[in-house]
């Protein structure tokens, strides 16, 4: 199964990179690889997502928060309508220290679909992972996020 790991450090509180991770609803204005999120954060809740890679169309997805603990720890498992085409396990953890935050993330991709498209397009899966930990990188450093209006879509 294709993985990939990664670490980000963030100038902002453990808080303010909860708020951004978990702020579905806000998605669509910096979130580069997911155009919209819907769901409660919530252990056992059921998410939609739509997804879109840095190669290829866009696709919807069906999940589930399978871990959350607040300010620390968040991890969601998707797929596709179709079982076994596409299956992900994202894995955020958030580790704290002197009022600055590092972000770990964790993906295991499966699915027949992952397995022709991790060969051709590894390097691009990678690139939209770490776009997005950037993406949660600015938008927890922007200290006026919360107060701009949503974006149009």
């Amino acid at each position: 199964m294709p993985q990939f790991d990664s670490q980000i450090d963030i100038d902002a509180s453990a808080t303010r990179v909860w708020e951004v991770l978990t702020d579905f609803g806000r998605y669509a204005e910096w979130n580069p690889l997911f155009l919209s999120a819907e769901g409660s954060i919530a252990n056992g809740s059921r998410v939609r997502l739509a997804l879109k890679p840095p190669f290829g169309r866009g696709v919807a997805l069906r999940g589930k928060i399978v871990r959350v603990e607040a300010e620390r720890k968040l991890v969601l498992r998707c797929g596709t309508l179709v079982p076994g085409l596409y299956q992900c396990e994202s894995n955020f953890r958030i580790e704290s220290a002197d009022g600055k935050v590092r972000l770990h993330h964790h993906e295991t991709y499966g699915g027949v679909l992952m397995a022709i498209v991790a060969g051709a397009k590894g390097a691009k899966m990678r690139e939209g992972c770490f776009a997005l930990n950037l993406a949660i990188k600015r938008r927890a450093e922007d200290q006026d996020w919360k107060v701009r209006p949503r974006a149009r879509g």
